[in-house]
């Protein structure tokens, strides 16, 4: 059984994604287009923790819709409404490779590969593409049609990053 034990005032408008990173970290997506990242301070297994906001990034234009953290914790990919991707490392606080604009409605939602090198989104027009971290070009490595053309809403890697589903 669940409680909640803190609350916290995290962003001026609601929050579409929230990650938790291998490193502790919280990673927060909100449709005010930003990205904030919190650690969270304190014995979490005693007491509530305090969240500490550790940082903030602007760099997304119509809201924020998904996030997925590379297995490590070091890096976090962001879709946004105006269909870009980026890629964060949260350790330089900076962009991890240039910002990809794959087209309208083609980055809908994001899962990394366990490995952490290349990460998968899935499109409102059925596809799903997998991009590489670091990459430089706007063309995905691979592109899967979904049958029909159906909105991919959610994509996921299988824990040994054989498999993709969508």
């Amino acid at each position: 059984v669940f409680q909640t034990t803190k609350r916290e005032s995290s962003h001026d408008d609601s929050a579409w994604s929230v990650v938790w990173t291998a490193d502790d970290r919280i990673v927060s997506g909100s449709i005010d287009e930003t990205v904030k990242v919190w650690k969270p301070i304190g014995d979490i297994e005693s007491k509530p923790p305090t969240l500490e906001f550790w940082d903030l990034y602007k760099d997304h234009f119509l809201g924020v819709v998904s996030m997925s953290a590379s297995a490590d914790g070091k890096h976090c990919v962001v879709s946004s409404l105006d269909g870009r991707l980026r890629v964060w490392d949260l350790e330089a606080k900076s962009l991890l490779r240039p910002t990809i604009d794959p087209g309208p409605v083609e980055a809908w939602t994001v899962c990394f590969h366990p490995e952490g090198r290349l990460f998968a989104t899935g499109s409102q027009l059925g596809h799903v593409n997998v991009f590489s971290t670091t990459g430089t070009g706007e063309k995905p490595e691979a592109r899967l049609d979904a049958p029909h053309g159906k909105f991919v809403m959610a994509v996921a890697y299988s824990p040994d990053g054989r498999l993709l589903a969508a």
